[in-house]
């Protein structure tokens, strides 16, 4: 059955249902493909802790605009909850934390299926498959989920690649990021706009201090994801232009090139010395 058409009867069937046992198996088998969904209260749910990529729906305008969506033409992707009472609440929320805040600001009721005995592993998976999906999710907050799941030993990294549809080489890359922070924290302070490439690239140079002033003189530009590993490596592997200037027969020149200054010229040049060292700061301006 095409993902449309389970949707279909997911929204079909909603309604209040008890919850539902979960099989055990991979994100391909989804976990809640065959539970239905049912209206939830967001008053009974909380945010689950093991999700690293919380949100400020106050400081987030998106979750104004989803609400404003969801107004409009209604909630079209349940959330996944799983039953775990904690502090007067039932429900943790796992997938579809923005759907969540937009429906409350709504005052509305939440769309969702609920899994009993949803395991932390099979949490885990589903919360990367979810990000994987998003466009908007930058590589850091991928890394930062990650290896937040790999630190809590709820999920290895052989797991992610095999469970949760994300590549070897993208979590391997995205993992740089530990070791740019470990090796260069001293350099940078946001890592939000910085790809898993270029993370993966500074991560493996020298940590000497002259390719760490390289670094700090383009910092900017590298942290607003202006700079790729492509541009970073040019920049840092230029070979300075080589200023040889001459002087000889009243002309100067540099490399190949020379100008020649006219004989009346020269003659009424007095402090020649001068002269010379004013020409040679002006060249090596525009070298």
């Amino acid at each position: 059955m095409s993902k449309s058409l389970n949707m279909q009867k997911m929204l079909k069937n909603s309604g209040n249902r008890v919850p539902v046992s979960l099989k055990k198996h991979k994100l391909y088998d989804d976990p809640s493909r065959d539970a239905e969904v049912r209206l939830v209260d967001t008053s009974s749910i909380y945010i689950s802790k093991i999700k690293n990529d919380r949100l400020n729906p106050n400081n987030d305008t998106s979750i104004n605009e989803l609400a404003e969506n969801i107004q409009n033409i209604g909630q079209l992707q349940p959330c996944i909850l799983r039953y775990a009472p904690l502090n007067g609440q039932d429900y943790e929320l796992i997938v579809g934390e923005r759907r969540y805040h937009a429906v409350k600001k709504n005052n509305d009721l939440l769309k969702a299926v609920v899994i009993d005995n949803l395991s932390d592993e099979n949490s885990a998976i589903s919360i990367l498959s979810e990000n994987n999906n998003r466009e908007d999710i930058s590589d850091f907050e991928l890394y930062n989920q990650i290896s937040l799941f790999i630190e809590k030993d709820i999920l290895k990294q052989a797991d992610i690649v095999a469970k949760a549809g994300i590549s070897k080489q993208k979590v391997s890359k995205v993992l740089k990021f530990k070791i740019l922070i470990e090796n260069f924290g001293d350099v940078f302070d946001d890592y939000s706009n910085i790809s898993a490439s270029t993370a993966e690239y500074i991560s493996s140079l020298d940590t000497g201090d002259d390719i760490k002033l390289k670094l700090l003189e383009i910092k900017e530009k590298i942290q607003s994801g202006m700079l790729g590993h492509t541009k970073i490596n040019a920049y840092i592997n230029k070979i300075p232009k080589e200023k040889v200037i001459a002087y000889v027969d009243h002309s100067f020149t540099i490399g190949t090139s020379s100008i020649k200054i006219g004989a009346k010229v020269f003659n009424k040049i007095k402090e020649k010395e001068a002269f010379y060292s004013e020409l040679d700061s002006l060249i090596e301006k525009f070298l």
